[in-house]
């Protein structure tokens, strides 16, 4: 055989091999599928399938295992919300669903909150659980940018107030979920347990230096930061908000937290 024929060969066998280590449950029906066409060192005795099947299941299994251990890192607060056992077969269902595909783990669980919604059928909660816990990932892996200077806003002439454009931090994260899900998760980093509040809250997740917080944010104010994270002008954001809102107060907030970083 040619070099080129000897590379081909080997790079058949190794995409089958992986092929069978990301999807563990196939290594029979690969096995079998192989068995005739599979390159082999002759010098070598060809070992029986449920062998080779044996062999093949531990890599596949610890690969599986580690995404387990990936997802179930994503998502403390949930796995502790439904149980371990429980946790573990929605990862799994989600893995085989929806398989890595990225070299950057930071990826993989980034649906799994639309699996536990409509493939598992989770509770409000338990999903909304899941929405936070997503949110808090992508605030804290967002890029870094400074925020924006307090004087940069005071030199901004009234007359461009209406016209101008607050760029918000890629981290911010804006979400509507049930008040019993955001008070699961203070929960659960408190170690204590949750009170009983009733309807929804507007969460805005970001990332402060090294640090991901959370506040609850009035709907008006969620409203308005909504539509400046959109890229609206900021007169046509602030249009959102009812004639007595405490506007002041809450730029103050955003200001000291960091969450503009740029002005057009």
């Amino acid at each position: 055989m040619s070099l080129a024929s000897d590379r081909r060969a080997m790079q058949s066998v190794q995409r089958w091999f992986a092929g069978v280590v990301v999807h563990p449950h196939g290594v029979r029906a690969a096995l079998r599928r192989r068995s005739d066409t599979a390159p082999r060192a002759s010098a070598m005795q060809k070992p029986s399938v449920g062998t080779t099947t044996a062999r093949l299941q531990v890599y596949g299994e610890a690969y599986f295992a580690r995404l387990v251990d990936v997802v179930a890192g994503d998502y403390p607060a949930l796995r502790a919300a439904v149980g371990e056992r429980r946790f573990a077969a929605w990862a799994r269902r989600y893995l085989v669903r929806c398989p890595s595909r990225h070299p950057n783990l930071n990826q993989l669980g980034a649906r799994f909150p639309r699996h536990v919604r409509t493939v598992e059928r989770a509770d409000d909660v338990a999903a909304a659980l899941a929405r936070i816990e997503l949110a808090v990932t992508k605030a804290f892996d967002a890029p870094a940018r400074e925020p924006l200077p307090a004087s940069a806003l005071a030199d901004v002439p009234p007359s461009r107030w209406q016209r101008m454009h607050l760029e918000v931090h890629p981290s911010v994260q804006l979400l509507r979920v049930p008040a019993a899900a955001a008070d699961r998760y203070v929960a659960w980093g408190a170690g204590g347990s949750p009170p009983r509040r009733a309807g929804h809250v507007h969460l805005c997740v970001l990332r402060v230096g090294e640090e991901v917080q959370r506040c609850e944010l009035p709907a008006a104010a969620a409203k308005v930061l909504r539509r400046l994270q959109r890229g609206e002008r900021f007169g046509r954001a602030l249009a959102a908000a009812p004639a007595n809102a405490p506007v002041d107060a809450w730029f103050a907030r955003w200001r000291a937290d960091g969450v503009f970083v740029a002005l057009r």
